[in-house]
């Protein structure tokens, strides 16, 4: 990752910041975003950040990075888990898998379903 220069910095448009109305979390690529997740995760749990800002972040960052959030990849893994083990039924699996897709295409305006291609 190229560090960013103060001149560069004053230079990122507020929006593009974790944080912009404090002008903290830079994200002006992909590498920023990452490295802006996993900061944001340090200072929440060292109680520098709230968990609203930490969440705000990670909106912030997953769509720069332009993948699924993490709790819907988390909520299909345990749902396939759950079935392979005969925890829940199929259907109960099925649900589940529908409730987060719903959820995942809610917050990132997709109409496409969970794996489709193009």
């Amino acid at each position: 990752m190229a560090d960013l220069t103060a001149a560069a910095r004053r230079a990122i448009p507020a929006s593009q910041y974790g944080l912009p109305e404090q002008r903290k979390y830079p994200m002006p690529d992909k590498v920023h975003a990452r490295v802006a997740k996993s900061y944001a995760s340090k200072e929440e749990r060292a109680g520098v950040i709230t968990q609203g800002q930490k969440a705000q972040i990670d909106r912030k960052a997953d769509a720069k990075l332009g993948h699924p959030p993490r709790d819907h990849a988390l909520v299909m893994a345990s749902a396939d888990h759950l079935h392979r083990m005969g925890h829940i039924s199929a259907d109960q699996h099925r649900q589940i898998r529908a409730k987060a897709q719903a959820q995942m295409n809610a917050s990132k305006g997709a109409a496409r379903p969970f794996g489709a291609i193009g």
